[in-house]
């Protein structure tokens, strides 16, 4: 069975360059052992030639009409992912794990392949059920499925509904009818709550609500969505080593491990303000350039 990992990346430097980082951690990480089917869907397709040498890298070149109509009516730009995971297993079928650009494997990936199978799929983590709402913008999804039901939501109970972060799928072309559920939801729900969370509720409702497992990831893969300030790192980091083959710049690529540094910044947001100031007076605010390589 065909086995992908599968990323979506166009448009800005920064993500680009999030993707290019992610694939040099899986030759980290997979060193000499062989690597899965790598597909990446991009307009940039130059940006990753170096890498096909060192791994079954596919590139699916898109452009930015093809985009525009992946956005769809309600031009949204997390529906390009639901249209890139399904246009994926479409054509290569078998097994596939999504991964955003902000995401690299802290592991090889055999097991999550495993743990994929027709009543189970992967998300990254658990964030909660929307019924008790930990945070403003669960709040926010709780009050819209309250007050806002529409018939397709009306049973099961959508507020029972687990969110799942979504910087990582994983399922199998057995899941297709699931995807184009979660398509035809998020084209009804997004006009009546333009938020950047539709496509991910929309996977996690339609997968609960055929009562297919949902399996947590995030032991595996790290996901960096709170550090966007990395991309300022990267570009730093690629400007720096430009002309290093692909095998030294992923040796390289563990100085500047996002883990470490999301850890700093978060102590550092977790701090009070009077903290806050008194770090800032004696040169120790949370900056990314300390990390600078």
């Amino acid at each position: 069975m065909t086995k992908s990992l599968l990323y979506q990346a166009y448009g800005q430097a920064g993500i680009i360059n999030e993707c290019r980082y992610s694939l040099l951690r899986l030759l980290a990480t997979y060193g000499n052992q062989p690597i899965p089917d790598v597909v990446v869907y991009t307009d940039q397709p130059e940006a990753f030639a170096a890498f096909k040498e060192k791994m079954p890298l596919h590139i699916q070149t898109i452009t930015a009409a093809g985009i525009t109509a992946w956005k769809g009516n309600i031009q949204f730009v997390h529906r390009v992912k639901i249209e890139i995971i399904k246009h994926c297993l479409q054509q290569r079928g078998g097994k596939v794990i999504y991964l955003d650009t902000d995401t690299y494997c802290l592991d090889t990936c055999e097991h999550l392949f495993n743990a994929i199978q027709p009543n189970q799929v992967l998300f990254h983590a658990d964030e909660g059920r929307i019924d008790q709402p930990q945070n403003l913008h669960m709040r926010k999804w709780k009050q819209f499925l309250e007050t806002n039901a529409i018939a397709a939501l009306r049973e099961p109970n959508a507020l029972h509904t687990h969110m799942y972060n979504a910087g990582l799928i994983g399922l199998s072309a057995e899941h297709l009818p699931v995807v184009e559920a979660a398509l035809t939801l998020t084209d009804a729900l997004y006009p009546l709550f333009p938020r950047h969370t539709v496509e991910q509720f929309s996977f996690c409702y339609s997968f609960q609500q055929k009562g297919i497992a949902i399996k947590e990831a995030a032991d595996q893969v790290f996901h960096y969505w709170d550090l966007k300030e990395f991309r300022d790192l990267l570009q730093r980091f690629f400007e720096k080593y430009t002309g290093n083959t692909v095998d030294a710049l992923a040796a390289k690529s563990a100085d500047i491990l996002p883990a470490a540094i999301v850890t700093d910044k978060r102590l550092y947001n977790n701090r009070n303000t009077l903290q806050k100031l008194i770090s800032n007076i004696g040169g120790k605010a949370w900056t990314i350039d300390r990390y600078t390589v």
